[in-house]
């Protein structure tokens, strides 16, 4: 039976944040001063890195403590804990402080989760496709520049409205998975 609970508590977990982060996918966005549009990954993403960073940190510190096993199984079971929770936790953190969409109707300006950045004209753009694992929406233009869109980014709705206007490319053929209205809210 506990095991039962464990499971039910984790898919509970996942499946409300999943739901979460494609809400967010449908909040209204505003354009700026410059008349650009500017879209951002969810506090989520900050948060779920915070807390993967933590409890690696947290591990690693109890790891050195403990005294009753060899050198080698401390460093082989310490590896594999880090590489989940900082594997997973420190790109959370950087999606969330990095990753930047900024558009208007000429352009598209992509910061990457490494911090790079990139321009395409949405009238240059050649391919577009939705690659589900890794959850990116890659954009090519006619110079072979490529850029990366989350799919999790608050207000995503508000770029597939601009991408079906600019391009010939629609978010239900490309089975982008976006709220399908705006969600109205002051965030």
């Amino acid at each position: 039976m506990s095991d039962f609970l464990v499971y039910l508590i984790i898919g509970v977990a996942v499946s409300l944040t999943m739901f979460l982060l494609k809400r967010s996918t449908g909040k209204e966005t505003h354009k700026n001063e410059e008349g650009f549009i500017e879209l951002r990954m969810p506090k989520l993403y900050a948060v779920a890195g915070i807390v993967g960073f933590g409890i690696g940190l947290i591990f690693l510190m109890a790891m050195v403590m403990v005294d009753d096993m060899s050198l080698g199984e401390s460093i082989g079971i310490t590896a594999v804990m880090l590489g989940i929770f900082w594997g997973a936790g420190i790109p959370c953190f950087l999606w969330y402080k990095n990753h930047r969409v900024t558009f208007d109707e000429t352009t598209v300006e992509v910061k990457s989760v490494f911090g790079k950045v990139k321009k395409v004209n949405w009238q240059e753009i050649e391919h577009v496709q939705f690659h589900a694992f890794s959850g990116l929406i890659k954009l090519t233009d006619v110079y072979n520049t490529k850029v990366g869109v989350h799919q999790h980014l608050k207000g995503l709705y508000s770029f597939a409205e601009m991408l079906e206007k600019e391009t010939d490319w629609n978010a239900a053929e490309l089975k982008l998975p976006i709220q399908k209205r705006p969600v109205t809210s002051k965030a």
